[in-house]
């Protein structure tokens, strides 16, 4: 077994917006689990050809601060789809990770929510007047397809008010390292700005942060609501990245939020 403590890269015991709320999250890393390389070690994703009882025993190690709750998860696949967990069907078949979606809602604090990335924005949303949450998975597409907008639409649904929500970003692929190809560089400049694109030695670089602070900004979040952990996943071994790996032509696994309700 490896060192839980490893695991934990980030908590909302350390945020200053988080801390003193009635929700608890933990954003692991790459190190203290128990996979085998290329996975080492703190895998948490079955999708990714790594060990199942490893990656089992991985989330185990996680869960064990949360009282060992049940966990919801999703089959990840890069929409802008919210699975609503407050329904109870919906509940059952994520705790299989049985539906396709990239985003969970909910209210129960018996659950404990889990998004999983190698790059990709872990995003969480709260509205503390409600008690209930989003956590979503912003990737490239899920950012263009303005997933944060469908969370956040989900909540108000819920009787949550924009100007309530505190919104938690964290590790992810940074500008520094996020190259694109010049044809996608010219549809993302042409579909929501040129002000997203940077140009570097002629490529383009890609800033998914200044797309979701705008697209908060947009949704009537406060600037003072927003907490986005400084942290590029391409530039920190100690989160696995999707990027990196590939440069390296190898496998990588999976880090991610979990979160729950007190």
């Amino acid at each position: 077994m490896g060192d839980h403590s490893a695991s934990i890269f980030y908590t909302s015991a350390q945020s200053s917006l988080f801390s003193n709320l009635p929700i608890d999250f933990i954003q692991t890393c790459a190190l203290g689990g128990v996979s085998k390389a290329p996975f080492s070690s703190c895998n948490i994703a079955y999708h990714t050809g790594d060990v199942p009882d490893l990656v089992a025993t991985n989330r185990r190690q996680i869960l064990r601060y949360f009282d060992n709750k049940q966990l919801l998860w999703c089959d990840q696949i890069h929409s802008a789809h919210i699975a609503d967990a407050t329904d109870p069907y919906v509940a059952h078949q994520l705790t299989k990770g049985a539906i396709q979606a990239d985003g969970i809602l909910c209210a129960d604090a018996s659950y404990v929510a889990l998004i999983m990335v190698a790059d990709c924005n872990p995003v969480l949303v709260y509205d503390p007047k409600c008690n209930i949450f989003a956590l979503v998975h912003a990737g490239r597409a899920g950012v263009c397809g303005r997933i944060l907008t469908q969370a956040v639409q989900a909540l108000k649904a819920k009787g949550s008010k924009p100007s309530d929500l505190l919104v938690f970003v964290g590790s992810s692929i940074r500008s520094c390292c996020y190259e694109i190809s010049l044809s996608l560089c010219e549809q993302i400049a042409n579909n929501f700005g040129e002000q997203y694109i940077h140009m570097r030695n002629g490529s383009g670089m890609l800033d998914l942060i200044a797309m979701l602070q705008d697209e908060c900004s947009a949704l009537g979040i406060k600037d003072e609501h927003l907490e986005i952990l400084d942290s590029c996943t391409a530039c920190d071994e100690r989160l696995f990245s999707y990027r990196r790996a590939s440069k390296k032509q190898t496998q990588t696994g999976r880090f991610g939020i979990f979160a729950s309700l007190r």
